[in-house]
């Protein structure tokens, strides 16, 4: 251990109490067991889809099943363990646009192939772009959103 985590230890009784009291009974969650981070996608995937971002799944039970799928494999291997990834071939005398336009319009992000959920890996790289732009315009919206214009409306009348 450190000399001045030491020190700090031995200075604070209340410190020496977090590191002997750290017996919590935690354990690292198994497999697909976290079900918060499932909820936050389904609500993630709603909120997009509402503002014109369409990855293909058009209830919760899909975004859930696509979360299982892939989310783990992604991760950590950068690969599906369950599922299926494509791309597409054949574009190199495509301009960047019009590589992009016919990307967008063929499969969305994540489809079924019979039973199969298949990510449609270009098009989920088109559709992270703009959710991070989405994400941004959210983050970025003041409190209230919808009370501005009445606001600026006053500030003027004063």
């Amino acid at each position: 251990m450190d000399a001045p985590l030491k020190q700090l230890k031995s200075d604070s009784p209340e410190l020496q109490r977090k590191f002997v009291e750290t017996k919590i009974g935690w354990k690292p969650p198994t497999l697909h067991s976290v079900d918060n981070e499932v909820k936050c996608f389904e609500r993630l995937v709603e909120a997009i889809r509402l503002s014109g971002i369409d990855l293909g799944l058009a209830t919760p039970k899909e975004a859930q099943s696509v979360w299982k799928t892939f989310r783990n494999g992604f991760s950590h291997m950068a690969w599906p363990n369950e599922g299926a990834a494509a791309s597409y071939l054949g574009m190199a005398n495509l301009s960047l646009e019009m590589a992009q336009a016919w990307i967008k319009s063929d499969k969305p992000a994540f489809f079924k192939q019979g039973e199969q959920w298949v990510c449609n890996a270009d098009r989920l790289n088109l559709e992270v772009r703009a959710m991070a732009d989405w994400l941004y315009c959210e983050v970025d919206k003041p409190a209230n959103a919808e009370n501005v214009p009445g606001t600026l409306q006053w500030i003027k009348d004063q």
